[in-house]
């Protein structure tokens, strides 16, 4: 599915009210390996740009954040 938002919080909302879970992928090395959940059955992926990434008030109303394991 498709949708369009006026600002993320307002989508964080929507999703949250459909039992939809955040999980934002974030270069922080203090998040969570991606391997290490099991994931929802109903997850929105939260991506960020190359470089900046995502505002840390997206990454704070996420409802957790991942980290892709550099080997």
């Amino acid at each position: 599915p498709f949708a369009r938002y006026a600002d993320g919080a307002t989508l964080r909302t929507a999703l949250a009210e459909r039992n939809i879970v955040s999980l934002a992928l974030t270069p922080n090395p203090e998040a969570a390996p991606l391997d290490s959940i099991v994931p929802p059955s109903r997850v929105a992926l939260w991506l960020g740009t190359e470089g900046p990434g995502l505002s840390a008030a997206t990454l704070a109303g996420c409802d957790a954040q991942l980290a892709i394991p550099m080997h």
